[in-house]
Parts: C-alpha cells; sequence; structure tokens
C-alpha cells in the first residue's frame, strides 16, 4: 500500500486541499483512496501529527493525552487503525495530511513514524512557494493571530527564533530519515495554482488518470483567506493598541469576517526592494542545499532553475529565474 504524507508547506493552500479531501472522504473510497477519518482537526489529521509534535500537541490538549508516552501510544492507535481503514476497503493508497509536519523533528520522531508505517511505500508530499510570497504570507498569517510587528521585524526574529520553519530544504531533509525507500513529490505553488491543480496534483499521485471537477464537492468560499491591504493595516493597528487581548481577538475575527480578502495568486506588495534582498540573501544557500540533496527528484522548479541562466545579479538568482 502507498502511503502519501502531506507535510505542507503553509500557506501552499493546504487548508483549502484538506477541506477538499475530507469533503469528498466517500467519493475519494470509490477510487481506492483513504483519507481517514482519524484523528481529524479542521478536516486535517491534526491529532495524528500533534500527538509525536513538540508543541502542537498543547492546542489539542483537550483531545489528547498529557504524557509524552501516552501521546506516543496515542499515535500509534491513530496510525494502526488509519491502516486497517485503508486495508479494509482495499485502498491503493492512504493519504495523511497536516501541516503539523512541517518541522524539523529529532531522529526518534522520525523513527517512530517509519515504525508505524513499516511496510508501506510512503510518498512524502509538500507543495513549495516562492519565499519572497511565502514569506509575507505567514507574516500576515501571523497578523490574523496577534502579531504586531513590521514584516521585517518580525523576518528577524523568525530567523532567530523560528529557523526550522523557514528552512524547508531542513524540514524535506529531515523526512529522508523514514528511510532510503522513501519519495519525494515536490511542487511549485505558483505554477499548481496557475494551472488550477493544487486538487488535480494530489490525486494523480494517488493513481487518479482524469480529473474533472464536476466529480467532486466544494466549498463554497475560500478557506483560510489572507485579508486584504486595508484589513491587514487594521490589523496590525489593533494588534499594537492597548486594548486587552479579548477585545483584541474579537475586532480582529469582525475584520476578517467582514472586509474584502486577497484574491488567490495575487502576489504581495508590501516588500520592497530591501526586503526582497534580506530575503532573497537568507533563502539562496537553503535553495542551493534543496538542489544539492534532491536535485533527482522530478521537481518542477528545479528544471527551471537548471534550466535558466545566466545568474541575475543584484537580485536573487532563484527568485528572477525559479518562478
Amino acid at each position: 500500500m502507498k502511503v502519501i504524507l502531506h507535510i505542507g508547506a503553509t500557506k501552499t493552500g493546504s487548508s483549502a486541499l484538506q477541506n477538499f479531501l475530507y469533503k469528498n472522504m466517500r467519493t475519494l473510497r470509490s477510487m481506492d483512496i483513504c483519507y481517514p477519518d482519524l484523528g481529524i482537526a479542521s478536516d486535517a489529521h491534526h491529532l495524528i501529527a500533534a500527538s509525536l509534535h513538540p508543541s502542537a500537541h498543547g492546542i489539542h490538549s483537550k483531545a489528547l493525552p498529557n504524557t509524552p508516552q501516552e501521546r506516543k501510544e496515542q499515535f500509534h492507535a491513530y496510525v494502526s487503525a488509519a491502516r486497517r481503514e485503508a486495508e479494509a476497503m482495499g485502498a491503493q493508497t492512504l493519504v495523511l495530511s497536516s501541516e503539523y509536519l512541517w518541522w524539523t523533528f529529532t531522529d526518534d520522531i522520525y523513527a517512530t513514524w517509519a515504525r508505524a508505517l513499516d511496510g508501506t511505500q510512503v510518498m512524502v508530499y509538500a507543495a513549495l512557494r516562492d519565499p519572497i510570497n511565502w514569506v509575507p504570507s505567514s507574516y500576515i498569517q501571523a497578523v490574523k493571530g496577534g502579531e504586531a510587528r513590521s514584516l521585517e521585524e518580525w523576518f528577524d526574529w523568525s530567523i532567530k527564533t523560528r529557523r526550522h520553519l523557514l528552512d524547508f530544504a531542513a524540514i524535506l531533509s529531515g523526512w529522508r530519515k523514514l528511510g532510503p525507500q522513501t519519495e519525494f513529490a515536490l511542487h511549485s505553488y505558483e505554477q499548481l495554482t496557475a494551472q488550477d491543480e493544487i486538487f488535480a496534483n494530489l490525486l494523480q499521485l494517488c493513481g487518479v488518470k482524469r480529473f474533472r471537477k464536476t466529480d467532486y464537492s466544494w466549498n463554497s468560499g475560500q478557506v483560510n483567506p489572507s485579508p486584504s491591504p486595508k484589513a491587514i493595516e487594521l490589523l496590525r493597528s489593533i494588534n499594537k493598541s492597548d486594548m486587552d487581548a479579548p477585545s483584541k481577538g474579537s475586532l480582529r475575527k469582525l475584520i476578517l469576517t467582514h472586509l474584502a480578502k486577497k484574491k488567490p495568486g495575487i502576489s504581495w506588495d508590501i516588500v520592497d526592494e530591501a526586503m526582497t534582498q534580506k530575503i532573497a540573501a537568507f533563502y539562496d544557500p537553503i535553495v542551493e542545499r534543496l538542489l544539492s540533496e534532491f536535485s533527482t527528484c522530478d521537481i518542477d522548479f528545479v528544471r527551471g532553475y537548471h534550466s535558466q541562466a545566466p545568474r541575475v545579479a543584484k537580485k536573487s538568482s532563484w527568485l528572477a529565474q525559479l518562478w
């Protein structure tokens, strides 16, 4: 049996994809694809992933055991049940999805995943986004949650304290510890959205040869949409104010509910040239590592990187050429 671990990245349409998979669970069963209704939170397998995560378990404290050992046992129970469900229905592919897997874990956690998936063909699936869009999008997500700093201040802080979430080469390299037979399917978020293939791409990896939208149920609106520039300004003003936390939260919810949303595929205009250079300086060596470690994979933006030359002076070689 094939197991696809969808690990993210964050802000690459993961919530929309999870909503689609959960909403079409029965339809997928008829295609020999199992998206198990186990360990679900917000349409994703967040409880399964959070069981081993060093911090995410706190977000789901009411649904998960208190001690690490108990959570580890719960993890094995979840994965075993998911495998049994897939085997009972004769599924060819089992899909597990959670952005909590977008992390650099300790070796024992990868080993636990490897033991739980022993005897299956594992594929790690991820969409990677151009950091010139991904960094501000991640920042806006933080603003939605109460972040008051500027983009540059937040980015500097993230490099110092949350580098493990920014370094996608290190994150992907970590998942190679599942074993030498682990496959990787890595794709450009920009290309997937431009070709309207966010959903079709994953289903093709599951063996679906023809994707027709009319065969599936769809959410009527955007899932986890980004706020408009005007809404961002209001959110930051609220976050920087002296109001108490509950009041700030209520106002943010009001703004996010009623003000216009940014349309998918539209680039952010909050990144000036200096910020572009700062993002490029941080990500150039990360992309080089990605190219070095995953060059044998069939990665669309790696092909683009190698086919575009020469390097562009005073500008990120890959920001200018990859996308």
